[in-house]
């Protein structure tokens, strides 16, 4: 949680919210309480760094994140995704994107 958070902190998103989701994942809309549902919504303004949609993003949502019935909140349309949201570190597009935002500078 504590990597995820700080992820938030360098001004990443979650990347279930990607303006490009839609071809990677199924959101079901029915399983998320209405008072949530604003955490699901597309960005528009997302910057994706040019990296492919990362099932393995210690900032994708577990499946099960705010529903409000047990039942699955997204589902992955790639088989790929089956183990979307338990990451437990960085993935390798997670730290690509974090030297895209922050690149080094040599001087």
């Amino acid at each position: 949680i504590i990597v995820h958070e700080l992820m938030h902190v360098l001004g990443f998103y979650h990347e279930h919210v990607r303006i490009d989701r839609d071809f990677y994942i199924t959101i079901h809309w029915e399983n998320i309480a209405k008072k949530n549902k604003e955490l699901f919504e597309k960005m528009t303004d997302e910057e994706g760094f040019d990296v492919e949609y990362d099932y393995d993003s210690i900032l994708h949502y577990a499946p099960d994140a705010f529903s409000c019935n047990g039942q699955p909140t997204f589902s992955s349309i790639s088989p790929d995704g089956a183990n979307a949201g338990f990451a437990e570190h960085l993935s390798e597009k997670d730290i690509l994107k974090i030297n895209r935002m922050y690149p080094r500078s040599y001087k």
